[in-house]
């Protein structure tokens, strides 16, 4: 893929919390695409298919209830996850809280990420962009490291 930075989508204001992904058209599917909206790291919204949804639960599942950081993050992650259905015109509904967690108004970012894809404000994005972009191969080095560090 060529594409330096990705398209930027619109939120449409007359039903504030509709993201339009742009020109993909869902019509030809009977049933709604159900998918899962969950706060993410950096200051993103993360979606999911309910496959990958349900791979991270099982991953979020077996670590520890017994670590302080475990319980917090299951408390904050599942109160916060929200299934919701895609129109016929790939648009959603991001509920308000997630809207102003992750900073969305008018236009947003979405980033695919291997499993799922993430939602951003285009600002945080671009500053993200520009503190990671400069450290690219120390971060891969570090992400690709073979074998694993335990």
């Amino acid at each position: 893929m060529n594409q330096a930075v990705p398209p930027l989508h619109s939120i449409n204001e007359p039903r504030k919390g509709s993201t339009t992904p742009g020109s993909d058209d869902l019509s030809s599917t009977s049933t709604p695409l159900t998918v899962y909206l969950t706060p993410g790291t950096d200051g993103s919204l993360d979606l999911y298919d309910p496959e990958e949804f349900k791979q991270l639960a099982k991953r979020i599942h077996a670590s520890s209830p017994a670590s302080q950081d475990g319980r917090a993050f299951r408390r904050l992650f599942y109160a916060q996850a929200i299934q919701v259905d895609m129109d016929r015109q790939g648009r959603l509904r991001i509920p308000a809280e997630l809207m102003e967690l992750a900073k969305l108004s008018g236009e947003v970012m979405l980033v695919g990420v291997g499993d799922h894809m993430e939602i951003w404000n285009p600002d945080q994005w671009q500053a993200y962009l520009a503190e990671k972009q400069t450290k690219f191969d120390e971060i891969a080095e570090k992400a690709l490291a073979w074998p694993p560090r335990s």
